[in-house]
């Protein structure tokens, strides 16, 4: 987990999209017994890809670890990162056409080859 309350860097320039990001950082802790936290390991590419003589006496060697020395408790530490940022003045949603104005106005093919929101 970061340290830093910079996340991955500030949004500098947003662009003409979008004003200034707020940036919210959610911390979550879920705690799991020896057996537990093996599952959450056996269900991750790294262990699912050793071959099953390798990986089942690595993960209960981890089990006996955590039940052995951590209490039969181990925690699994998640970070979610939330950036908000509000549609730039410029892109109101009065100075566009609604999605249905702009349905009426374009066939499909030309929307596929078109950004939304057109250009104002």
């Amino acid at each position: 987990m970061r340290t830093t309350g910079e996340g991955w860097g500030l949004v500098e320039d947003p662009g003409g999209l979008f004003g200034p990001a707020i940036v919210r950082w959610y911390p979550a802790v879920q705690w799991f017994d020896g057996e537990g936290f093996a599952d959450l390991l056996r269900s991750t590419s790294l262990y699912r890809g050793l071959d099953r003589d390798v990986r089942e006496p690595l993960l209960d060697a981890i089990a006996q670890r955590i039940r052995d020395r951590m209490g039969d408790r181990a925690p699994r530490r998640y970070l979610s990162v939330l950036r908000l940022g509000q549609r730039a003045p410029s892109l109101s949603s009065r100075s566009l056409p609604s999605r249905a104005a702009w349905k009426q106005l374009t066939t499909k093919a030309e929307r596929r080859s078109k950004k939304w929101p057109p250009p104002v």
